[in-house]
């Protein structure tokens, strides 16, 4: 995953594929990306998972959202995104979903990555 980043001091973030259903019960699930910014603070990644009624194993469409800070330090790291369905819907349940991050450094440049990834219990 990291060899994918350039030398550019540009924002770079991936989306890894498989995703953790962390409680069976309410349907929160925790996302890894791997990015790498530069500016010596602190940065910013925000998620947004779409899983179908048609991809859930349950039958059920599930929206959520997360937002993480991350170090910016122009080290390739990686981050855990937790994503929190809303209350008053079924969450995510094993499966595919569609993840899009997007991640700002600290001088507001930003990167994005949409990718279909796999919700593994």
């Amino acid at each position: 995953m990291i060899a994918r980043y350039t030398h550019s001091t540009a924002p770079q973030v991936h989306i890894c594929r498989l995703a953790r259903l962390l409680n069976d019960e309410v349907g929160f699930i925790d996302v890894p990306a791997a990015y790498r910014c530069s500016g010596a603070a602190l940065g910013h990644v925000s998620l947004t998972v779409n899983q179908t009624a048609q991809q859930s194993g349950a039958g059920h469409a599930t929206t959520a959202t997360g937002t993480q800070d991350v170090n910016c330090d122009g080290q390739p790291r990686r981050v855990g995104i937790p994503s929190n369905p809303n209350p008053t819907i079924v969450g995510f349940n094993l499966g595919p979903a569609w993840a899009t991050v997007t991640l700002t450094d600290p001088s507001g440049a930003t990167a994005t990555d949409t990718r279909m990834i796999f919700i593994v219990a």
